[in-house]
């Protein structure tokens, strides 16, 4: 379970052995069990004791801060030597290398596969609008094409790291723009947008779809620094780290 305070006035601390909370407005008061925590997100307003926090370390339970689109900003680490410093060490190399390149291919081609399989679910509110048919067929079009860059990429001797990262941004990028462009123009008039925007949000689309990346980023972050990215093998590491 992740224990989110994001109220105003929220208070965390610790009665009985228990995860305790107690809510800003309406000071309604509810206890957690350790064994149900599995990490616990905290927002700016919120108030914590230092107890709170230490029975989260003794439990290797995360507390992470967020900002206020939902952000992680910080986190408070066990003072246990452990894998930690392992684990980023690893994901630095990982990011540097062929074998990281070709997984996040992978999985930006996973996500835009994904944004695909969103609007094909649009198809059946159309019926009989050609026009709209034949918009969707075009913007899937050429998402596909976009997923089929990254299926398609290899890596190449001299190609820099920093071409590697522009080239894929621009991908993922374009493809967001057609997602997100078809997305406005199908959404009801109380939703509607015009583009994605971040800091601030202008409309209520923007709003929630903020919050909620916000939430599920803090959730993968925190995911990828319990079970680290897939590792490079040692002979692959050594040798990057001469590179390096």
């Amino acid at each position: 379970m992740q224990l989110f305070l994001d109220s105003f006035g929220a208070f965390l601390g610790v009665r009985n052995g228990q995860f305790f909370v107690r809510m800003g407005t309406s000071r309604a008061e509810h206890s957690f069990p350790i064994r149900d925590v599995d990490v616990i997100f905290l927002t700016r307003g919120t108030t914590h004791t230092s107890d709170a926090l230490i029975l989260a370390l003794n439990n290797d339970i995360p507390v992470i801060f967020l900002d206020n689109i939902g952000h992680p900003i910080g986190q408070v680490w066990s003072g246990k030597f452990g894998s930690i410093a392992t684990i980023r060490r690893n994901q630095i190399l990982f990011s540097t290398n062929t074998q990281g390149w070709l997984w996040l291919a992978k999985h930006l081609a996973k996500k835009i596969d994904n944004q695909n399989g969103v609007l094909h679910q649009f198809s059946i509110y159309f019926n009989n609008d050609q026009n709209a048919l034949r918009r969707l067929a075009k913007t899937t079009a050429a998402m596909q094409g976009l997923t089929n860059n990254f299926d398609r990429w290899r890596p190449k001797d001299d190609e820099p790291n920093t071409l590697t990262a522009n080239t894929f941004r621009a991908w993922e990028a374009t493809a967001s723009r057609y997602y997100f462009r078809f997305l406005a123009s199908v959404v009801p008039p109380q939703y509607a947008f015009e583009n994605r925007n971040f800091r601030p949000a202008l409309d209520k689309f923007n709003c929630l779809l903020n919050y909620l990346y916000g939430m599920l980023y803090a959730y993968i972050v925190q995911t990828l620094h319990a079970t680290s990215l897939p590792l490079l093998n040692p002979s692959t590491a050594s040798a990057v780290l001469k590179l390096a």
